[in-house]
């Protein structure tokens, strides 16, 4: 086969494989979507084809390279905040998409195919095997808890902000928020708490801080239900 006529067929398989990778990234709304894993599979693929027409250079070694290269790639694709980290499986994804032009630049064309084939199986369908075991785990099942106090009008910002932190330092999650005047013009602050089912602390943290502060005039926590989030390593 003519060499342009291959390399035009290998670098087209690579854009069309890359491409099925990153349209699932993209319609995930995640950071690095279809062009980014497009590009990052045509890198790859450029900088590996390149060593195959000098015999004497170390194909090895520039492939070693690109990976390399795509690690710190990835890693500016995972955020780390107080509890969780996000964009694991994107960065995952991409180091993947390299190796898809690897494959390709290599004419490993049926390698390059069954590869992208198993890489869209891990991050569709194991997407739901993923849910159903952290579920099953207690991971992401919460209790719903509705915590609310009076207090005096002036006081509220205060106690507003006070319940914040005790919710956020003890891991706690804030569904919704209400505030009510009453008849005697107090107020009256009521949120909905997601606690982690495997956690306990948060509830008994809030009542002891809450009921120590005298600008508390009156305070109340009950448990509503149970609420499940889905989460996965992009969470």
């Amino acid at each position: 086969m003519d060499y342009h006529i291959e390399f035009l067929l290998k670098i087209l398989v690579c854009f069309l494989l890359s491409a099925c990778i990153g349209v699932e990234r993209q319609f995930r709304g995640r950071k690095a979507g279809l062009r980014t894993v497009i590009l990052v599979s045509l890198g790859s693929f450029l900088f590996v084809n390149f060593s195959f027409e000098f015999p004497k250079s170390d194909t090895t070694r520039i492939a070693a390279q690109v990976v390399a290269g795509i690690g710190f790639l990835g890693a500016g694709v995972i955020i780390k905040d107080s509890k969780n980290v996000k964009g694991l499986t994107t960065a995952a994804t991409l180091w993947c998409s390299a190796a898809i032009g690897i494959l390709c630049a290599a004419n490993l064309l049926f390698e390059a195919a069954t590869g992208t084939l198993f890489i869209l199986f891990t991050n569709i369908v194991l997407r739901s095997l993923n849910r159903r075991i952290n579920l099953l785990s207690g991971k992401g099942t919460y209790n719903v808890y509705h915590f609310s106090i009076t207090c005096d009008k002036k006081d509220l910002d205060k106690l507003q902000e006070l319940t914040k932190e005790v919710i956020k330092d003890n891991e706690g999650r804030i569904d919704s928020t209400e505030i009510t005047t009453l008849d005697n013009n107090d107020k009256k602050l009521s949120i909905y708490i997601l606690d982690n089912a495997l956690n306990d602390k948060l509830t008994k943290n809030l009542m002891n801080e809450l009921s120590s502060k005298k600008e508390v005039l009156s305070i109340s926590l009950n448990k509503e239900s149970k609420k499940s989030i889905y989460e996965d390593e992009e969470l």
